[in-house]
């Protein structure tokens, strides 16, 4: 299969899950959403094994960590100085914000944390 050919199939699939996914909440039906996407997902990589063509190189591996590396740091940054804030205007009297800065805090501690044991997996497996 060429690579146009799978961005075509890849548009469609997305367009097939967007509409599966809209309906299940119209219809309140949650496992059809689930379902259709872990449908979407498996057809995504059977297609994607299919393809002859080079998806993609070494630049991009290195431009999309960058990238993700990037956004963990802002992504933690923010959230960190943001639930910081809540809670301290929080004990000023709102408990609501208060709760809600804790919450974010709890959430900055596990994304830390998924950080560092996915760093240490693919420390391990490839040898740093």
């Amino acid at each position: 299969m060429k690579l146009k050919t799978y961005k075509y199939l890849k548009l469609l699939i997305v367009a097939f899950i967007s509409i599966s996914i809209s309906l299940s909440i119209n219809l309140n039906n949650f496992i059809l959403a689930f379902s259709s996407i872990i449908l979407g997902i498996f057809i995504l990589k059977f297609l994607q094994a299919k393809v002859k063509d080079i998806l993609i190189d070494e630049r991009a591996k290195m431009i999309a960590g960058q990238a993700a590396v990037n956004t963990y740091m802002i992504t933690t940054s923010v959230l960190g100085f943001t639930s910081f804030v809540l809670m301290f205007f929080g004990r000023r009297g709102s408990y609501f914000l208060e709760s809600l800065g804790y919450v974010l805090s709890y959430l900055t501690i596990f994304i830390i944390f998924v950080y560092v044991v996915l760093f240490k997996y693919f420390s391990k497996k490839y040898g740093d």
